[in-house]
């Protein structure tokens, strides 16, 4: 069972995957990669130019409605935009004069 603490979080050093990752399995960067390069030489293109295709095709696909298509593949590939930062509260601050 993992350790909680009262708020529910996982107590520090609590593993909740311990054998991990299984072997063999792969990242949706490594197929991404292997896709483009594909698409590349069955069209005598480069990477970057496939690469390219793909994103105006996603961006192609958002504009007609399906963006998670397009939220994805950019996720995916080059992370997951930040959240906003709301911070609430005062700011204190001291000024101290240099002649004192």
């Amino acid at each position: 069972m993992v350790k909680r603490n009262a708020n529910g979080q996982i107590e520090k050093g609590e593993i909740l995957n311990p054998a991990g990752r299984p072997i063999g399995t792969r990242n949706f960067q490594t197929d991404f990669d292997e896709v483009v390069e594909e698409i590349a030489k069955a069209n005598n293109i480069t990477n970057s130019e496939a690469r390219k295709i793909l994103i105006k095709k996603a961006y192609g696909e958002a504009k007609d409605g399906n963006f998670q298509y397009y939220k994805d593949i950019v996720e995916r590939v080059y992370g997951k935009v930040p959240d906003a930062l709301t911070i609430t509260g005062e700011i204190v601050s001291k000024v101290i004069s240099v002649d004192e």
